[in-house]
């Protein structure tokens, strides 16, 4: 849901929950999901992002070889525009043709794949299933029609359950460039099983990983895993970049504080980059629109973030990030900021680092939480 102009999420009289304390002053003193429906928030340029993760989906991409700007993540993108693409053989030891791989979230009985080739040549391929790391079986092997029409369909071996396909082709006798525009596979639902199709920021993590060929070789591959940009359940608020301003989108609310206390304003935020937002040009800022003049117009960084990251266990014991990761941002309300009010009206502001001299370029992660406290939080 694109909030283009401003989205007033229900500014209602009241501006937060307020949950209270205990006796050791620890509590929670109030909590905004700036995503629900009926929050008291006032945003421009955000949109909310909501849903369960699909049973099935894409959780990683991998080839022999690729052209820089024609990756192999680029196959599950959704745009025939773009392209997985490579020239000539594969590097050694891997001896026969070129390959891509998809990687699902878990293994199924995959009945068909529909591949859309890269030119008008006809391929000569072999679509491999992967019960195992180590080991790969032929599960069909063909010759495309050749042209350009779009998704071809091809039929797979009855009952091919596995979590990984794999689709290879002979290299051409001129070294020509080969590739593939789209490749989808049976049962994924489309576009919600393909991160990238179904949101245009979905994060790309990046990963070097070993690949056995022929059981003992082992080169190394960057395996590109697209991360879904919501959490699964729930709504939360992601702040846009503008191509009309230097800074990005905002989102406005007041919340309950301790009076004459420091506060900690803490964001529960999904993430799927592997870095830190604040290196990476997306980063949210706090700012404080009210209060003396002393009081407004101060802007806070994250004092610190905590990440809470789940881990998918490999096949040989390794592990790898699932499809994204709570992150809480802490920023610290000083005292003489928060001053005798028991309510602040702040705002999270999109910016591209920390110094505000760089633009933003794509969405913050997203928001499920803002949460106010004499300590910070991580709930």
């Amino acid at each position: 849901m694109r909030l283009s102009n401003i989205l007033a999420l229900a500014l209602i009289g009241h501006s937060s929950l307020v949950i209270g304390h205990s006796a050791d002053n620890s509590a929670v003193t109030a909590a905004i999901h700036p995503g629900e429906p009926g929050a008291p928030v006032a945003a421009q340029n955000a949109d909310i992002l909501s849903g369960r993760h699909p049973d099935l989906y894409v959780i990683s991409t991998r080839a022999s070889a690729y052209q820089r700007g024609h990756e192999p993540h680029l196959v599950i993108d959704g745009d025939a525009s773009t392209d997985w693409r490579v020239s000539g053989p594969p590097p050694a030891p891997m001896a026969r043709g070129n390959w891509v791989e998809i990687e699902l979230s878990r293994p199924a009985v995959i009945e068909s794949i529909e591949v859309q080739w890269l030119g008008d040549a006809r391929y000569d391929y072999r679509v491999y299933k992967m019960p195992r790391d180590d080991f790969r079986d032929v599960v069909r092997e063909g010759t495309s029609a050749g042209g350009d029409a779009g998704l071809e369909k091809i039929q797979l071996a009855p009952d091919t359950f596995t979590q990984v396909v794999r689709v290879e082709f002979a290299t051409a006798k001129d070294n020509a460039p080969q590739g593939i525009r789209e490749l989808r596979v049976n049962g994924v639902p489309y576009p919600a099983g393909y991160p990238q199709a179904a949101d245009k920021f979905a994060a790309i993590e990046n990963a070097r990983r070993i690949l056995y060929v022929e059981f003992e070789r082992m080169p190394y591959v960057t395996h590109f895993e697209p991360k879904l940009p919501y959490a699964d359940g729930g709504s939360g608020l992601r702040l846009l970049p503008r191509d009309d301003a230097f800074e990005g989108g905002h989102a406005d609310f007041s919340i309950a504080v301790v009076p004459g206390r420091e506060n900690w304003i803490t964001l529960k935020l999904w993430d799927g980059h592997d870095s830190s937002m604040m290196t990476r040009g997306n980063l949210i800022v706090v700012e404080t629109l009210d209060g003396d003049v002393r009081q407004r117009d101060r802007w806070l960084l994250p004092a610190y973030l905590t990440d809470q990251q789940e881990q998918a266990q490999d096949w040989n014991g390794s592990t790898r990030p699932r499809a994204g990761r709570w992150v809480y941002a802490h920023y610290r309300l000083p005292a003489d900021v928060v001053g005798e009010r028991r309510e602040i009206k702040l705002r999270l502001q999109g910016v591209g680092n920390v110094r505000r001299d760089y633009p933003m370029r794509s969405p913050s992660p997203t928001v499920y939480a803002i949460t106010s406290a004499i300590e910070p939080l991580i709930r």
